[in-house]
């Protein structure tokens, strides 16, 4: 699935948010012997969820700031790989978001039931997006105050 939205941001902005976010997942996550303060291919992590004893392993493929970040997300059912692809433009930042997902259990839906979750997660990946522009807003508000 990919989609290509305008954002009212800068790129600083945008990665800086990126790596902020994976590097508090990281750092919270605890299984590093040393803080890891910047992003880069090839860092991955693995984490345990809280309720359902699942561990998640997180890898970045690519990280090449002001032009894209890709990362792989595996656990025992499902394999994520979301990339953000950017280039400026008269709003701010052009953001192609693409995402595939690789379910590793046999799932038995009907067409129209597929089709109708593709639509509702076509929905998901468009607001993503928003919300990343809306907490950079809020951070950029907080800084003038």
């Amino acid at each position: 699935m990919k989609i290509i939205r305008e954002l009212q941001v800068t790129s600083d902005e945008f990665y800086d948010f990126l790596e902020s976010e994976f590097l508090n997942q990281i750092n919270q996550a605890g299984n590093q012997t040393k803080k890891i303060d910047r992003l880069k291919k090839g860092l991955r992590y693995s984490k345990l969820s809280d309720n359902v004893y699942t561990k998640t392993d997180y890898e970045i493929l690519d990280f090449r700031r002001h032009e894209t970040y890709i990362i792989q997300i595996s656990s025992h059912s499902e394999k994520t790989i979301t990339s953000y692809k950017t280039k400026p433009c008269s709003k701010g930042l052009e953001v192609t978001l693409e995402q595939e997902q690789n379910k590793l259990t046999k799932n038995s839906k009907s067409k129209l039931i597929k089709w109708m979750g593709e639509l509702l997660y076509f929905g998901r990946l468009s607001e993503n997006l928003y919300k990343i522009q809306g907490e950079i807003e809020k951070a950029r508000k907080a800084k003038t105050q």
